[in-house]
C-alpha cells in the first residue's frame, strides 16, 4: 500500500525566501475504511506553488470499489478560503476570464469534463490543460482565460477572498502595466 502524505504550509520558515510557497510532507491518516482504497498519485507529493510562473499541482485521490475520492483540506493551501464558485453550461466556444487580480488568489480544479488556463505573467504564458479532477492550478496576478470547455465541464473555484471589483484588473494594457511593475 503506498504510503499518503498530508501538504503542510511551511510559509513561517524564516531560511525560505523567494517567490515559492514551501509544503512540507507528513504521513497523513483518513479516518476509516482506508482499506479499500488505492492512492492513485505518487506516494510523496511535494510541490513548489509559483507565485509567478505556472504548474499543475497534484491532490491526494484514491479509487476503490465503492469509488473514486480525492481529498483537499484546506489547511493544505497556501492561503485561507473565503469564496468558492464554478463554473458550468459555458457554450461550444466561448472563453471566459480575461482578466487578472492584484491581490485574490485561486486554486482550480476541473470537476468534471476539462477545460484550457491559459496563463500570462511577466512576458512568460503557458496554456494548462486541466483534464483530471485530481489535478489543479494555483493563480494569482496571471492574466487567465478559461477556454475549450467540454459540454460536461465544471471548473471548481477556491478563492482567498470575497467578491470585490476594486482587484480586478480587466484592461489588458493596463495589466501589462501593473504586471511590469510587481
Amino acid at each position: 500500500l503506498a504510503q499518503v502524505v498530508e501538504l503542510v504550509d511551511t510559509r513561517d520558515l524564516k531560511s525560505l525566501e523567494g517567490d515559492f510557497v514551501p509544503v512540507q510532507v507528513r504521513p497523513w491518516v483518513p479516518r476509516k475504511n482506508f482499506d479499500e482504497y488505492q492512492h492513485t498519485q505518487s506516494t510523496k507529493i511535494i510541490f513548489l506553488m509559483s507565485k509567478s510562473f505556472f504548474q499543475k499541482s497534484d491532490i491526494p485521490s484514491f479509487e476503490g470499489n465503492s469509488g473514486n475520492l480525492s481529498v483537499i483540506e484546506f489547511k493544505d493551501l497556501p492561503f485561507d478560503i473565503k469564496r468558492i464558485f464554478y463554473i458550468t453550461g459555458v457554450p461550444k466556444g466561448f472563453e471566459r476570464g480575461f482578466h487578472a487580480h492584484k491581490e485574490t488568489q485561486q486554486f482550480l480544479i476541473c470537476l468534471q469534463g476539462s477545460c484550457e488556463v491559459y496563463l500570462e505573467l511577466k512576458k512568460e504564458s503557458e496554456t494548462i490543460k486541466l483534464e483530471k479532477n485530481s489535478e489543479g492550478i494555483l493563480i494569482g496576478k496571471e492574466w487567465h482565460i478559461m477556454k475549450n470547455f467540454s459540454d460536461d465541464c465544471i471548473l471548481l473555484v477556491l478563492a482567498n477572498s470575497y467578491y470585490d471589483e476594486q482587484d480586478y484588473i480587466r484592461n489588458y494594457d493596463e495589466f501589462l502595466k501593473y504586471s511590469n511593475e510587481k
